[in-house]
């Protein structure tokens, strides 16, 4: 806005606030600015018979005493609303960039629908331990399931909207998610198992294949003895 009204008005007036600022610390006249002339020239003309009669003389503008607040007051608004606006920018690029604050964000929504605590208990883990699994699955599923647009996502129709339908929302993609991260789990530990099976038996030694033949005293038997080696 402010910009448009610099191309509106023009005579540098995005620093317009700036220059009254300057003067009135200088202790100057603040309130007659060159954008905003209050005495001017003016050329009008006297008709008489067969005569035109040309003349200037100095005007008064009062309703330029009334624009020049107008705008000082809109120029310090604007400015205003751009530093507000940039805070604010700043303010959700950090709530959505860091993975803490998400993790907190989403973990806040779940509370209020239980999700997460509605596993069964586990009698062979222990309450810190469950407490430490919970912990790293809320992070994977706001750093690898919803990431930062997710999050934004969220956080735009809570804003907007209201924080149950949200947390709702939260709560059905975290139960997807969940569902999910322990079929890769299990694929993950059998994958693992047989990892560490194959290179169990892989640094066995090899087996030595044991000879056999046919003796010739019993054929009717025709069992098989070991060959003795020389």
């Amino acid at each position: 806005q402010i910009f448009l009204l610099n191309a509106f008005l023009g005579n540098d007036y995005h620093l317009f606030g700036f220059e009254v600022i300057s003067k009135f610390l200088r202790g100057l006249d603040w309130g007659e600015s060159k954008r905003f002339p209050r005495v001017t020239l003016c050329d009008f003309h006297i008709r008489e018979i067969g005569i035109t009669h040309r003349y200037t003389v100095q005007c008064v503008l009062p309703i330029n005493l009334f624009n020049e607040k107008i705008f000082l007051i809109l120029w310090f608004w604007t400015l205003l609303l751009a530093a507000f606006n940039a805070g604010d920018f700043i303010a959700w690029l950090a709530r959505i960039l860091r993975i803490d604050s998400r993790t907190a964000y989403v973990r806040r929504k779940l509370a209020m629908n239980r999700s997460s605590d509605n596993e069964p208990p586990d009698q062979f883990t222990s309450p810190e331990q469950r407490k430490l699994n919970e912990k790293v699955r809320n992070k994977a599923f706001v750093r690898d399931y919803l990431q930062e647009d997710g999050c934004f996502t969220l956080r735009l129709l809570a804003r907007n909207g209201q924080d149950i339908i949200v947390g709702e929302i939260i709560d059905k993609l975290y139960q997807n998610f969940c569902t999910i991260y322990e079929r890769q789990h299990v694929n993950a530990d059998r994958t693992l198992a047989l990892t560490k099976s194959n290179q169990h038996y892989s640094s066995l030694p090899p087996v030595q294949p044991r000879q056999f033949e046919i003796s010739k005293n019993d054929e009717e038997n025709r069992h098989l003895v070991p060959q003795n080696k020389a």
